[in-house]
């Protein structure tokens, strides 16, 4: 019995002495390995991911339809020959048959229609001519005016510009349409900020424009027209606003030349003003008038006056023809101290039919004397 307590006891030290040696604690070198197992479980500590929620989708803000910003009814011009649908609630007016201008009430967008009767329907070059002439006129009062951009297909074209008002930045686009002998021009504008506002609404009220050139067939030709005073300020005319201008001082002598051109060029009226320091007698007048029509319709070919005709306020009136040429017109001249003035409507004959009434008789009786 004493032998197995002994035998109990001595198991019981040898199981001590076993565990005491796993027991890292127990032992100074386990202690080194430590550091390192805390460190790895920091590690694998920050290598968890924190997950960010995915962005939800961009809303984008809904801009009103430029249709429906636009008049129910749409605009008739007085002739017929156009309609379209204007933005509500602008100020509208009507510059006699052949312009119609819009404005929004705060005065920074605005919308022109002129429509022009030419008589026939002219060929791309001409119509291009024409366009130039009314954009030189539209826009001969804005500062700083600069075309940026050009577009032409058959039968239109397209001016894009900026230019100042009142040291205003704005900017403009300006359509021409050819339909038969009837030319349309749409002309838009705004205050530059502002032209991305503007912009989706003129797109919407061109597209919506409707031609319909027989409203322009009883229209006098090339009817919008503008004031004009000659060199001398000796008398005013209503001149096309469509024909190109152009000014000469080198072809004759002492003498300023202001010739408007037709867009088909077969027609002109021509301003002349000779000056002299000495006053002119009435053969002085004569022999210069006959100098300046030679010098601009002669050329080397013989030009034939059938009459010759004083008028109750003081002119003189040629009726000439230059036949080699084909051409012919009327002139009227008169003088004022050493100043001569000669105002001639010209034509080409085989387009006598077409010019001569609306020269001799549609613009000639809108020459006042000043």
């Amino acid at each position: 019995m004493r032998s197995v307590d002994k035998i109990i006891k001595s198991s019981l030290a040898v199981v001590f002495v076993f565990l005491a040696f796993l027991n890292p604690a127990c032992t100074g070198g386990a202690q080194e390995t430590a550091e390192p197992q805390g460190t790895a479980a920091e590690t694998a500590m920050e290598v968890l991911p924190t997950e960010s929620p995915e962005p939800g989708p961009t809303v984008t803000p809904t801009l009103p339809d430029p249709a429906r910003l636009l008049d129910e009814q749409p605009y008739n011009s007085q002739t017929g020959a156009y309609s379209l649908f204007f933005p509500r609630s602008w100020n509208c007016s009507e510059s006699g048959p052949y312009r119609t201008d819009c404005q929004s009430q705060d005065g920074s967008g605005t919308i022109t229609v002129r429509a022009t009767h030419t008589g026939y329907e002219l060929i791309q070059p001409n119509f291009e001519r024409l366009a130039a002439a009314d954009l030189a006129y539209l826009y001969r009062i804005k500062r700083a005016y600069i075309v940026t951009e050009t577009e032409s297909a058959e039968g239109e074209y397209v001016s894009r510009a900026t230019w100042q008002e009142a040291g205003v930045p704005w900017q403009s686009t300006d359509y021409f349409y050819r339909r038969n002998y009837a030319v349309y021009q749409i002309s838009f504008a705004a205050i530059q900020e502002r032209w991305g506002e503007y912009e989706p609404l003129y797109e919407v009220v061109r597209e919506r424009m409707a031609f319909s050139p027989a409203g322009m067939a009883i229209a006098p030709l090339y009817a919008l027209r503008k004031e004009y005073t000659d060199p001398g300020v000796f008398y005013t005319l209503e001149i096309p606003t469509s024909w190109t201008k152009y000014i000469d001082l080198s072809t004759i002598e002492r003498t300023r030349l202001e010739l408007f051109e037709s867009p088909d060029r077969h027609a002109r009226i021509d301003a002349a003003l000779y000056q002299q320091s000495s006053t002119l007698d009435a053969a002085a007048k004569a022999d210069w008038a006959r100098k300046i029509l030679n010098g601009l319709y002669g050329r080397n070919a013989r030009l034939s006056v059938f009459s010759d005709k004083q008028l109750p306020d003081g002119r003189e009136l040629l009726v000439w023809q230059v036949e080699s040429r084909g051409l012919s017109g009327w002139s009227y001249f008169d003088s004022f101290g050493g100043g001569l003035f000669v105002l001639s409507f010209v034509w080409d004959d085989p387009f006598a039919l077409l010019y001569e009434s609306m020269l001799i008789e549609d613009i000639g009786e809108t020459f006042q004397l000043k």
